[in-house]
């Protein structure tokens, strides 16, 4: 029983290194290219891959879990805070499966030992949800409880240091906490990394340092009833870019406090007033048309932050439910709001002019969806995912990439 229960294990959840170690599964999925098809292959992602989990996911995950730990339930770890030192080497590129439109394969470090333990023994009504960011930083959210760990160990380094992992306490909230609404970067002036948490209610939480979990400062963002969606760092200089459901961005940067202390100043993204500050925006409606104000409920489906074209310069693209703004921010500067563009409107001819044709509708009779937003050549375009349905022909939704 127990060898087929080990077979079970190395056909598909974990595998064995040399040594006798078992290695949990931290896999990298990398689509192909599908041939004699019409796909497009989706652009390369610029930002954190972040993975939701709901109800089945989270039992999946526990039962993956619950096959890669050994050993007693009681976590040796019982202090909040506390430092686990991470395996300092990485896993050899080893395949997993792989098939004409995907590789999976072996990424990254082993799991701490907390990990495990959150994704065995949590509760299943519990929401959990995790990101892996760029710099190499993986965080877990499960409940309040936020766990941070170094899932890729730079190769220069050849030493760890005692804040490879930490766990830390999100604010109190009404709503579940998502992994999307927190960012852990690694300050310019040092290299311990700090953190920025979000609640769906707009509290924001700020480490200065994750190696103090007891040391942050707390604020309310007082969005009056709207809920918060993504948390996107914008580089030391800038802080983050806080977007809600609705389309309200806020921009939180870290700054001293009276007496020496930590605080976080948050500000709405405004465009100027006035007569040059409407330069931009009547140049820009020469190119793209017409621009009507964003409505104040209008749905958020994207906001991602790329780098722009001069030193800590960043270009914020914001994707609604039917308009696309690009601004500019850099320290120290007004915001420059570049253009605002009635995507939704061009996407509806183009479904009409290339699916169904003039003939058979009309752009009124569409129904379109704008699903998703990915920066492509630099910042300079993007890519918009998008569906339509046309009730008058059929009930078939169509995806494209435009």
């Amino acid at each position: 029983m127990e060898k087929e229960e080990e077979k079970k294990v190395d056909q598909g959840v974990s595998r064995e290194s040399p040594g006798g170690e078992r290695r949990p599964v931290c896999t990298m999925f990398t689509p192909g290219t599908e041939r004699g098809g019409v796909g497009v292959p989706t652009p390369p992602p610029t930002t954190p891959a972040s993975y939701s989990s709901a109800s089945a996911r989270v039992a999946a995950a526990r039962r993956r879990s619950g096959l890669l730990t050994s050993g007693a339930r009681q976590s040796p770890f019982g202090t909040p805070g506390r430092s686990t030192p991470l395996n300092r080497s990485l896993h050899t590129s080893q395949l997993l499966e792989a098939a004409g439109q995907y590789t999976m394969e072996f990424y990254g470090s082993s799991l701490p030992t907390l990990v495990k333990e959150a994704l065995t023994f949590a509760d299943r009504n519990v929401e959990m949800s995790a990101v892996l960011s760029e710099e190499g930083w993986a965080w877990l959210v499960c409940g309040r409880r936020l766990l941070v760990w170094k899932y890729r160990q730079e190769e220069s380094r050849s030493r760890l240091v005692n804040h490879q992992f930490r766990e830390l306490t999100l604010p109190p909230s009404d709503l579940a906490h998502r992994a999307q609404l927190v960012v852990v970067y690694t300050p310019a002036e040092g290299q311990v990394p700090s953190c920025i948490a979000a609640s769906p209610e707009g509290f924001v939480r700020y480490w200065g340092t994750i190696t103090h979990e007891a040391s942050y400062c707390e604020v309310s963002t007082e969005l009056q009833g709207q809920e918060c969606e993504s948390l996107v760092s914008l580089g030391a200089g800038l802080g983050c870019l806080l977007a809600t459901t609705t389309s309200t961005t806020l921009l939180l940067q870290p700054g001293g406090g009276l007496g020496g202390g930590q605080t976080i100043n948050v500000r709405h993204l405004k465009a100027p007033a006035g007569l040059l500050g409407g330069i931009s925006r009547r140049v820009s409606s020469l190119v793209f048309g017409s621009m009507p104000t964003q409505a104040p409920e209008a749905r958020l489906v994207r906001a991602v932050g790329v780098p722009g074209a001069h030193g800590e310069e960043r270009a914020i693209l914001v994707l609604s439910a039917n308009s696309l703004q690009k601004w500019y921010l850099a320290p120290g500067q007004a915001d420059q709001l570049v253009y605002e563009c009635n995507v939704e409107k061009h996407i509806r001819e183009s479904f009409v002019d290339h699916v169904w044709g003039r003939e058979r509708a009309g752009a009124t009779q569409l129904r379109v969806w704008l699903v998703d937003m990915q920066p492509a050549a630099g910042g300079s375009a993007v890519m918009v995912l998008t569906a339509a349905v046309n009730p008058q022909v059929s009930q078939q939704l169509v995806y494209a990439l435009g």
